[in-house]
């Protein structure tokens, strides 16, 4: 799975010089703004032009800038397909509180070590899915620590539309699940592309999806089925899972 990942260090440099320049670039413009303010103070009060109030402080601006270039990092790297809704929901939480500086040390540090993790980061993404599936049909759970050949996720479709659309809230399991087969299948994922693509086939197929990976019918009840084509890749899916557990990482 590894050998697909994307070469980053010359990239990753080159944002951290530009992170670096960036900030002596803030460093005087806040210099010139306070010079500014100081200049025209001797003349009256809230005469310095709302444009050059950029942030609220320096320290903010430098923190919006780490923000802004760790999370172009994560795209050009292509690291978040790794990653599931909640890993995802983890990162963007963590850089919007305490983003670290966008220094090289640092960014040696992060992606060496989610190199290191990406496949267990990619296995525990795709037991989370699964894991997340209602219980209470048979066909969910067929084996254990398996996924079989067809599964129900409920409340998948608002039940008030004449046609089916995805509910607010389940886009995310949608995407995981189309996340895991294009990633397995070595095709680009897009966020939310299958949600879009069920919206629009459904209004014109009477509720009934069907690609190169899936066939997914949404029902009344706001359910739907899914029928997993490429059996090839579910194989991976389970042989991940069966080895995710099999390592015993998981209490229960």
């Amino acid at each position: 799975m590894r050998k697909g990942l994307p070469e980053i260090t010359k990239t990753l440099a080159d944002y951290a010089e530009a992170r670096t320049n960036a900030v002596v670039m803030i460093e005087q413009l806040y210099e010139h703004k306070n010079r500014l303010g100081d200049y025209l103070k001797q003349f009256g009060p809230h005469l310095t032009p709302d444009a050059s109030r950029i942030y609220k402080d320096i320290n903010h601006s430098i923190c919006e800038l780490d923000r802004g270039f760790w999370r172009r990092s994560f795209e050009v790297t292509e690291f978040r397909k790794y990653m599931d809704h909640q890993a995802k929901t983890e990162f963007d939480r963590d850089i919007e509180n305490n983003p670290p500086a966008f220094t090289i040390e640092n960014i040696k540090e992060t992606f060496f070590s989610l190199y290191q993790d990406a496949d267990m980061m990619f296995q525990r993404g795709i037991v989370g899915v699964f894991k997340s599936l209602c219980g209470g049909f048979k066909t969910n759970k067929k084996e254990p620590f398996r996924v079989g050949e067809k599964i129900i996720i409920t409340y998948t479709t608002d039940t008030f539309y004449s046609k089916p659309r995805v509910h607010y809230g389940r886009e995310q399991i949608i995407s995981d699940i189309d996340r895991v087969f294009k990633v397995l299948a070595g095709e680009k994922h897009n966020p939310r592309e299958l949600e879009q693509k069920l919206n629009s086939q459904w209004a014109e197929n009477d509720g009934v999806y069907e690609c190169e990976f899936f066939k997914i019918k949404a029902f009344k009840n706001g359910n739907t089925h899914w029928y997993f084509k490429r059996l090839d890749l579910l194989d991976q899916v389970n042989e991940l899972i069966a080895e995710y557990y099999g390592s015993n990482i998981l209490s229960n």
